[in-house]
């Protein structure tokens, strides 16, 4: 099983501070992409490496291509996409309408689209790559997920893993 994680923007310019009335402000920054093949660990690129461009926020296609390249893999080769998706607050109305998935299941044609949390992204990261049978992890950074009431207004979280 081929397993591609990806962080960055999809359909928007993540490196442009971007302003809507009923979100925000928002940007992302640290877009890449992750490989797991058979449950081992294959590569985890920052896109900067390949764009050049300092906490490279766009959709990470360098990252991906470089990975599917050394791996000897084409996009038809790769079974679930894991999105990180409600890490900035304009995926929310893109996942709505299916925008995100539609456009990953287009670029990954045999694939199954799943969505994880920003804070699990992080503590997977560590866990998998510790070496360790089990592990205590707190993720804690600026921000993280949004977390929405029913009126898509922003409402203070706190998640325990």
């Amino acid at each position: 099983m081929n397993i591609l994680g990806i962080n960055g923007s999809i359909g928007w310019d993540g490196n442009i501070s971007t302003a809507l009335p009923e979100f925000g402000e928002m940007w992302v920054h640290g877009s890449g992409a992750t490989l797991v093949m058979d449950g081992v660990l294959k590569n985890a690129i920052n896109e900067e490496r390949f764009s050049r461009i300092k906490y490279d926020g766009h959709y990470p296609k360098l990252s991906i291509q470089n990975i599917l390249r050394s791996n000897n893999l084409t996009s038809d080769d790769i079974d679930v996409v894991c999105y990180v998706g409600n890490s900035c607050s304009i995926n929310l109305p893109l996942r709505e309408v299916g925008y995100i998935r539609n456009k990953l299941e287009s670029y990954f044609p045999n694939c199954k689209v799943e969505y994880i949390s920003h804070h699990l992204a992080h503590a997977s990261a560590t866990y998998y790559t510790s070496g360790y049978d089990s592990a205590n992890i707190f993720s804690f950074d600026g921000a993280g997920d949004h977390v929405w009431d029913g009126k898509r207004h922003r409402v203070p979280h706190c998640r325990i893993l």
